[in-house]
């Protein structure tokens, strides 16, 4: 008999830190105690956990399960997936086909004791179930299922009958072939409970067909992923090409692969994601040359003011775009103004984890500063937080997961000229509205129809921002920090805790339950 391999691939958002949290559970179940015993899945299984450890992948591991092992073992996963970049479930054993169930199954799987699927190992429905309740932003499943059901026709047809309450003597719906029915059955990615999470299935073969043990020491899927993952530096639909055309090779055409997915971006494996920032080139003072890539980073971190936002983040960058208080020092200021200016920056950073980098730009254009969005080829100008008339002084950007799903959300804090104290405004990102059409008509950027954040905070009296580890959020405003104000964040809205200012007038905003109420409330009163 030959065995079932399941690979999970989940990416969600990161968290504070910039590298990946990356995280696996592999099982190889070889001795079974009711079925055959297989040659290969301890191998396979430990093939797959070196691989995923060289990736730098946190790898739990569990061989010859039983129910109980198997299920402890997936607790643990399951926990330790929710808010991972990357979680990886390898299965190599016996798999079986019930109804038009997927089972994966324990060492200690009996169809004579069984009194429900859960207790012969693990429902793949239910698996796939519960690991969308942590909210992972991609989830892949690789699925090698070779041969056919290992128990016998009598007591596979009893099973089915015991937890289908089927008491009838009737053998229409328990036929030979339908029982012990070769390969796994159809799997459909699931729209309506799907949430925010996509889904990709790689079958090693076509639903009712088989794959091979292989010759080896390893089955042929195996050998072809040990092959393609020595370059992890692909997008993982690269390295399922590769093995797809490694399995067609071998086999000479007889085990064909089939992919089911909803992916809509490019996942790169063992990624380590991290924020680029960049500075936009304005003129050098010497002539009308653009500044070298060393001296727009020179002249663009001594033009910072990193004074206002404090907690961890992602990423942070600011800029000072009139005369004010500077984070470099003055020598190093004058150094910076003989050299030239900058426009702005640029924060380069993968905000929606759809595997590739969205551009958050803040630069003057005429004598305005604007917000610019870019995103699968489309760049929109967004002015959802920022004045419309006043002129912008200082402009602070952070970008940090405060909802928990691995996506940060954006904090701007900006100074007017007309009000000092500052403004801090958190946006979280939902999509370009129109992309498509946009990207149809070629246009260069444009002004955004409808923007692409909701704000989940808007408030004009600021000063410095203190974000706590629980995302609590305080402000500390005026000398002696004679306002003062306080938030917490439930994973979606804030709910105000403190305010020793003046009762808020209209353009003093609250929490706000949606973009709509954020425009009934703030964007009429905004300066």
């Amino acid at each position: 008999m030959r065995l079932l391999a399941v690979i999970l691939i989940v990416l969600s958002a990161t968290a504070v830190e910039a590298s990946a949290k990356q995280v696996a559970l592999v099982v190889g179940n070889s001795q079974y105690e009711k079925a055959e015993s297989l040659r290969n899945p301890r191998r396979d299984a430990g093939a797959i956990a070196d691989r995923l450890r060289d990736l730098k992948f946190d790898v739990i591991e569990t061989f010859d399960a039983t129910v109980f092992v198997l299920n402890r073992a997936i607790d643990r996963f399951i926990a330790a997936s929710r808010g991972a970049d990357v979680a990886v479930f390898y299965f190599s054993g016996h798999g079986i086909q019930l109804f038009d169930r997927n089972v994966l199954l324990a060492t200690d799987a009996d169809t004579n004791r069984a009194h429900s699927i859960g207790e012969l190992g693990i429902d793949l429905a239910d698996f796939v179930r519960r690991l969308r309740t942590v909210g992972p932003i991609r989830a892949a499943l690789l699925i090698d299922a070779c041969r056919s059901n290992p128990f016998s026709f009598d007591d596979t047809v009893k099973f089915m009958r015991r937890i289908s309450g089927d008491r009838t003597n009737s053998d229409k719906n328990y036929t030979r072939s339908a029982v012990l029915s070769r390969g796994l059955a159809p799997v459909a990615i699931d729209k309506t409970n799907s949430g925010n999470t996509e889904f990709l299935y790689f079958f090693a073969a076509q639903p009712g067909n088989v794959s091979f043990d292989g010759e080896g020491q390893n089955s042929y899927l195996v050998e072809g992923l040990r092959e393609a993952l020595a370059n992890p530096e692909r997008p993982f639909f690269n390295i399922l090409q590769h093995v797809s055309k490694y399995v067609r090779a071998v086999t000479r055409g007889k085990q064909v692969p089939q992919l089911v997915t909803d992916w809509t971006g490019t996942v790169v494996l063992g990624r380590d994601i991290k924020p680029k920032v960049k500075y936009l080139n304005h003129a050098s003072r010497e002539s009308d040359r653009d500044l070298t890539p060393t001296e727009l980073r020179f002249v663009g971190e001594s033009n910072r003011a990193l004074r206002y936002l404090n907690g961890d983040f992602i990423v942070q960058e600011s800029q000072v775009f009139s005369d004010g208080v500077y984070e470099a020092d003055q020598e190093t200021r004058n150094r910076a103004d003989a050299i030239g200016s900058v426009n702005g920056f640029a924060i380069d950073y993968d905000i929606d984890r759809d595997g590739r980098d969205e551009i958050i730009a803040a630069y003057v254009m005429q004598t305005q500063v604007v917000l610019e969005f870019a995103d699968n080829g489309v760049s929109v100008l967004d002015r959802t937080c920022l004045p419309q008339k006043d002129e912008i002084s200082k402009l602070e950007i952070g970008l940090r997961d405060i909802n928990g799903d691995r996506k940060p959300e954006i904090f701007l804090h900006f100074e007017t000229d007309a009000y000092g104290w500052g403004t801090l405004c958190i946006m979280e990102y939902i999509g370009l509205s129109g992309g498509s059409e946009l990207r149809r008509r070629n246009t260069f950027t444009t002004w955004a129809d409808k923007s692409p954040f909701r704000i989940l905070l808007y408030f004009p009296r600021a000063g410095a921002v203190t974000i706590g580890n629980d995302n609590s959020i305080e402000t500390c405003a005026g000398s002696n920090c004679h306002t003062r104000s306080a938030w917490s964040f439930d994973g979606r809205f804030f709910t105000r805790l403190l305010d020793q200012s003046e009762p808020p007038s209209p353009t003093e905003a609250q929490p706000f339950e949606d973009h709509a109420d954020y425009k009934r409330k703030v964007a009429p009163y905004k300066h």
